[in-house]
């Protein structure tokens, strides 16, 4: 059985994208918000010891658990077994060694994936039935996590060291160094 994916209008401010799973030619498709997706990574680095201090590389970046909830409220129980029978299928299919492919349409995420565990509870009062899909990543095949989980992390670390962009550390043209000088020995 599948559940066709309505049209539903997205909320000013929230972007809903779709959700796509394959794995061995079936295919899930399902609506989450883009906040509800999570990963856990590892900066790869070398650290060297220098006589003017420590020197960290960032030479990359490892996703390593890749986190989807899914909220099943519209869709009701058979999206919901939907959901749950087809990630079933993923797990006991995945031990002949091939991944699945997880992607995610407005940011343009694509991961090969091995799918880990679908916990899920149910609640009497529960409105929605949320389910947490987890996956193990083996590689992140449109870099963008990657990206961007690398740009973040040297901003988060350039702010706490006192970075400042000049000339002398950015890479810039010879001219705006010339300038730079220029204008610090006028200034003097």
């Amino acid at each position: 059985m599948t559940i066709p994916i309505a049209a539903t209008p997205i909320t000013p401010g929230l972007q809903q994208g779709i959700c796509t799973i394959e794995h061995m030619g079936r295919t899930l498709q399902f609506r989450t918000n883009p906040n509800q997706i999570w990963w856990t990574y590892r900066l790869l680095t070398k650290v060297e010891n220098t006589y003017g201090g420590r020197v960290i590389q960032v030479l990359g970046c490892r996703i390593e658990d890749l986190i989807v909830t899914v909220e099943c409220g519209r869709g009701g129980w058979p999206y919901l077994r939907q959901i749950i029978h087809f990630m079933r299928d993923m797990i006991g299919d995945q031990r002949k060694g091939n991944p699945g492919i997880f992607s995610y349409t407005t940011r343009g995420w694509i991961f090969r994936v091995y799918a880990l565990s679908v916990p899920f509870e149910d609640k009497v009062n529960a409105t929605t039935r949320e389910i947490e899909l987890r996956f193990k990543v083996q590689e992140d095949v449109s870099g963008m996590a990657s990206t961007s989980t690398i740009s973040s992390e040297l901003s988060r670390l350039a702010a706490g060291i006192g970075f400042v962009k000049s000339p002398y550390n950015s890479g810039s043209a010879a001219s705006q160094l010339k300038s730079y000088v220029e204008s610090a020995a006028f200034a003097q």
